[in-house]
Formats: structure tokens, sequence, C-alpha cells
């Protein structure tokens, strides 16, 4: 029998009240006097066009992996479980169910077969090893998703693919063994969110402490960031209630496809338009780890556990979107941490990069915003001057109508006034001839 999962609604005040006394005790998520050491330049890879590229590799060099976060000069943000369930429209799942990796999971060939109804042998054949992971070609399932007699089979097909070609392209063209897992395990209701979410939060990590590499994850997720104004949120939702820690957690852990990790969400209330207080993020720098090595099934089965019991705090809207206490500590920790705006400047000449690679992308996009106005405008044009020629062309016709009905009408009078001139004239006797008068 599963176990139920307990949901703890806590007021807001009761929240911040409680999040300062956790930080007081447990500290940051940075250790005091820490600097972070993190690459000057970012060289960022999505492969699938060069303006994701861009943007990407731009967002990269924000992101902050000691609190899982953009960090820009006077807002912190991140994509949040919230956001994401209203931009992917998750509603049909248990909200704290989530997936766990099973320790002795089955071999990826049953799964396939299981999956595709196909043969043992069909499936041995289209498995690959592609650096030291497990999976198979897109182009295998692909015949399947157009041709397999299952109408089901291939649109749950066609789904998995998302998941593993979209959501998750760990391998360029593949999809790796664990997404198989996952995938099978969404049937029984867990809540995708998390999982995309862990594992957005490892990629973003991993490129900007590496400096370079490959974004593991759904770029067009991450596109609903708008530097403009600074905004990241759905904007047809407005929750009630945040999901900000779960079980003895100091805020919420995340379980990915091959590793965990932690996030604050009440790090970025305003987001929400909610007033922003000090989080509690002791520990967050230090919580992340892969799915490798002795001992990190415990930590698996530790996260799982904490998911049993979620404690969501209500947003409550206030007239100022800052306490004081918070705007002195997120300056003292985005000094400390070397990546404020004035001092970055300076250190960092690849910075001046940033704000011009947002421009490259915001120009192009106004480009094709203005190609595409012109388009209308011409079309607008054509449309407005086709309406005309048609209210000519019903005048016309309508007039024509009308002088054809006029003569019709004349004609029949015509023809009337002749059959009684006929009948008049044949009454008189005007029509006899000389020989019937005489007669």
């Amino acid at each position: 029998m599963e176990e139920s999962i307990a949901q703890i609604i806590e007021k807001n005040a009761v929240v911040r009240e409680w999040s300062l006394k956790t930080q007081r005790e447990k500290g940051d998520s940075l250790v005091e006097a820490c600097v972070a050491n993190l690459p000057e330049h970012t060289t960022v890879n999505v492969r699938q066009n060069n303006l994701e590229d861009l943007l990407i590799q731009a967002m990269v060099r924000f992101w902050d992996p000691a609190y899982q976060c953009f960090t820009f000069n006077q807002e912190d943000m991140t994509p949040t479980i919230e956001e994401y369930a209203a931009l992917l429209r998750i509603d049909n799942v248990q909200f704290g169910k989530i997936y766990v990796k099973e320790p002795k999971p089955m071999t990826f060939k049953k799964k396939l077969v299981r999956l595709t109804d196909m043969t043992d042998a069909w499936a041995e054949k289209q498995i690959r090893k592609k650096n030291e992971t497990i999976c198979i070609p897109w182009s295998s399932l692909r015949e399947l998703v157009l041709s397999h007699p299952d109408i089901l089979k291939r649109v749950n097909l066609f789904a998995l693919a998302i998941y593993g070609l979209v959501i998750f392209p760990r391998v360029l063209g593949h999809l790796e063994v664990a997404v198989f897992d996952f995938f099978e395990r969404l049937k029984q209701g867990v809540n995708p969110i998390p999982t995309i979410l862990a594992e957005t939060f490892r990629s973003l990590s991993t490129c900007r402490r590496v400096g370079k590499g490959r974004f593991i994850g759904c770029a067009q997720l991450l596109n609903n960031l708008r530097a403009e104004d600074v905004t990241w949120r759905a904007p047809w939702i407005r929750p009630s209630v945040l999901l900000y820690k779960c079980g003895g957690q100091d805020w919420v852990p995340l379980l990915g496809l091959w590793g965990g990790v932690g996030y604050a969400p009440l790090l970025v209330q305003r987001q929400f338009s909610s007033r922003q207080f000090i989080p509690a993020t002791g520990g967050l720098a230090q919580f992340e780890f892969a799915f490798a090595g002795e001992g990190y099934m415990k930590r698996v089965r530790d996260i799982a556990k904490s998911w049993k019991e979620i404690h969501f705090m209500e947003l409550a809207l206030y007239a100022d979107t800052l306490t004081q206490d918070y705007d002195i500590w997120r300056k003292q920790r985005v000094s400390s941490q070397q990546i404020s705006s004035t001092n970055y400047t300076v250190q960092n000449p690849f910075l001046e990069e940033m704000p011009s690679e947002l421009e490259m992308a915001r120009q192009e996009f106004e480009r094709e915003k203005a190609k595409m106005s012109r388009d209308l405008s011409t079309l607008q044009e054509k449309n407005y001057q086709l309406k005309i020629e048609v209210q000519v062309e019903r005048s016309r016709t309508e007039k024509v109508q009308r002088e054809a009905e006029i003569v019709r009408n004349d004609l029949r009078d015509l023809h009337l006034e002749n059959k009684k001139l006929r009948n008049t004239i044949k009454n008189s006797g005007l029509g006899k001839s000389t020989a019937e008068w005489k007669e």
C-alpha cells in the first residue's frame, strides 16, 4: 500500500520567522568569506539553433550554482515547480509524488520490448552504447511512431521521444535508458516537474562551473526568462501557495534522472508578486550529487522520504516587495561572490559580452517581428483592396439585377398592352375587310 503524502500549509508570517531563525542558526548556502571560483567565460551549446545557443550561453553566465538561481543586479530568479507545471499544463498528476530511481531496475531490453510490443531480437538489435551510456537511436522509434498497428502505442512512443530528445537530450539523436524508466513511471501519476527541474539545475551548474559544455535540458522552457523587465512567470497563473520545503530539509530537494540537487523557492518569492524575505539556504551549495559511487542510494531514499511531508506557504501581497533585512543580506551575498555588476565588470572583461548577446538575440527577434509586421500590413492592405473590389462588384451586380428587373417589368407591361389592343381592335371591327362590311 502506497504511503500517503502529508501537505502542510503555513502562514506567510510564520514561515518568515522560521526562515530568519534557521538562516541565523545554520548559516548561508556559502560559508562565510567564501568567494565563488567560477570561470570568467562560458561556452555552452544546445545543438538546436544559433539563437538558442546565444540565449542559453548568456543565461548560464548569470547562473549561481551555490543558490541554484540566476543572479542579476537587483533580483534573483529561477524556474519553479508551480510555473513549470503551468507552462507544461501538468494537472493530472499527484503533486507530491516524485520520480525515484529504482535500485535494481528492469533491463533496458525488457523495457523496450514492453513499450514497443516488439521481439527480444529486435530490441537487442536497436540498443546502442554512446559515451558509456546505454540508449536507442530515434530512427528506430520513428518507424514505430509512424507505422505501429496500435494507435495508442504510436502516441506513447511519440511522447517518449519528446522526453528523450527535447526534455532530457543527454545523447543527441538518441533516447537514454533512464528516460524509459522515468516515462513508465509517469503512468503511475508521478509528477515529472521536479525531475525536469533537477536536471535543468544540474546542467546549468555544470556548465557554469566548468565554463563550457552542452546544456542538457529544454531550452524552450528557459526562454520564458525576459531580461527587459526581469520577469519570469507563467502570466496566466497566480498561485495562492508556494512549495518551500520538504520533510526535515530547509528547502526543496529534487531527484533527477542522473542525480539530485536542491533549490530554495523562498529565494524567488518576488516572481509571484509576494514580499521577499531572507530565505533559509544552509547546506544548499553542498547538496548536489550524482547517481554514482557508494552511498548515493541512501541519499535518494532520504529525499524520497522527505517528500512524504511537503510544506506550502501562503503567498501574500504587500506594498513593500522587499524586507529591509533581505535587502542587506542580498547585497552582502552578491558582493561576497564577486558577481555584482560593479565589481564583476572590473574582474571579468567578458561581462560586457552578456548584454551584447542578449541584445543580439533581441535585435534578431525585433527584425523578425518587424518583418512579420510588414507582411501583416501587406496582407491587411491586400485584404482591404479585395474587400473594396468585392463591394464594387456587388454594387454593379445589384445595379444590373435592378435594371434587368425593370426591363422584365416593362416587357411584361408591353405584352399586356399589346394583348389589350388586339382585343379592342377585334371587338370594334376595325380589323374587317371591305367585302365583310358590304355583307
